[in-house]
């Protein structure tokens, strides 16, 4: 899913080197690549939504299949919700698929197998991941990776009819997964939690990369504005060199404690009804779009009003 902006050939730079440096990942996954493009008028003058189309059908390889969704009206919660019907009308909505929120503005400098590590823990129910700094639970910065089950039970509330029409859709999918009755719009949002009142916080660390407490942004769960107060919440270190390890952090409130090492069963610790978030270091995306926003004067949404599009 892509909800992609008239940025003429930087898109070469973010989509086309991503497929450059990942495509021969893909053979073995059937790829569906749903784009919806928007044309804020401040960008007119630039490239229009048909040249961006024809860019795209020219960098993404043919073996992926392409969807393109044109829209009037600049909107990233148009986009969002373009994206997800998409899905839904394609008849691609499934526990068996895997879903990837890729925006178009990231590039990419590593360039190891991440889908390995995608196809062992999204496999598992209720399992997200992401491979870029700053992303807790929630964040839609480049991602998540969903199993099914996730994409289903908590991003694509579109199909669930809670949400508003004037408001980013990452802070909506983030008050529904926060577990707590709040306001949303001109209806309340919210999830029952009980099933889902674990939510296991998970940080992978590939090969040689060292283990880092710092990574775990303790401040972020425990922030009692975000997330419903009976959620429990578990960390775990995760470690892969040819194959994974796991450590319970018992004390994460101690930054500089390393985490104690126990017999973990993964089949105890992966299948179940819980939220899994896994995040992978080293990173593998980092985010070019804030220099093209700068260098073309673009500034995003701020308030209610702006609707949730590029204002002037």
């Amino acid at each position: 899913m892509t909800s992609a902006i008239t940025r003429g050939n930087f898109h070469a730079k973010s989509i086309g080197k991503f497929y450059e440096k990942f495509n021969k990942y893909l053979l073995n996954f059937n790829v569906y690549h749903i784009i919806n493009i928007d044309a804020p008028e401040q960008l007119a003058h630039k490239f229009s939504a048909d040249e961006t189309q024809q860019l795209l059908n020219s960098i993404i390889p043919g073996t992926i299949k392409k969807t393109f969704v044109l829209t009037t009206t600049p909107s990233f919660l148009g986009a969002y919700k373009n994206l997800v019907n998409t899905i839904d009308n394609l008849g691609l909505t499934s526990d068996n698929n895997f879903y990837w929120w890729f925006e178009d503005d990231w590039d990419c400098t590593q360039y190891y197998d991440i889908f390995e590590h995608i196809k062992f823990f999204c496999k598992f129910k209720n399992a997200a991941m992401n491979f870029t700094m700053s992303s807790p639970l929630g964040s839609f910065r480049a991602g998540p990776f969903m199993s099914g089950s996730y994409f289903i039970n908590f991003f694509n509330i579109e199909k669930m009819g809670v949400m508003n029409s004037t408001c980013d859709p990452e802070k909506q999918v983030g008050r529904w997964l926060s577990g707590t009755d709040r306001v949303n719009g001109a209806q309340k949002i919210h999830r029952q939690i009980t099933n889902n009142d674990t939510i296991k916080i998970f940080f992978l660390y590939l090969d040689d990369t060292k283990i880092d407490m710092n990574d775990f942004p303790k401040a972020y769960y425990k922030n009692k504005s975000k997330f419903n107060e009976k959620l429990n919440f578990e960390y775990y270190v995760l470690k892969y060199d040819q194959e994974y390890f796991v450590w319970k952090i018992t004390n994460i409130d101690d930054k500089s404690c390393q985490p104690n090492f126990c017999e973990l069963n993964y089949n105890e610790l992966f299948d179940n009804d819980s939220i899994k978030y896994i995040c992978v270091k080293p990173f593998v995306f980092v985010d070019i779009g804030r220099t093209f926003n700068s260098d073309n004067s673009l500034k995003k949404w701020g308030k209610i009003g702006d609707n949730v599009t590029y204002v002037q």
